[in-house]
């Protein structure tokens, strides 16, 4: 299954990113949520964590694949 071929599936993912997204950085929401914005750095933190769970996935996936 190609990565971009599950449309609601990316679609739900944008959103969430984008809702996330807002609660850090949308001043307002950060008042309801008591949220503060993320520096470029740990944003970038972030991203990485998230991706490592995704790498690690992969690796397994090959893993089993070639057993």
């Amino acid at each position: 299954v190609g990565l971009f071929s599950n449309t609601a599936f990316n679609y739900s993912t944008l959103g969430t990113l984008a809702a996330q997204l807002a609660v850090i950085y949308l001043r307002p929401l950060q008042l309801i949520f008591r949220t503060a914005p993320l520096s470029p750095l740990q944003l970038a933190v972030c991203a990485a964590t998230a991706a490592s769970v995704w790498l690690v996935d992969e690796v397994v996936k090959l893993i089993r694949r070639y057993n």
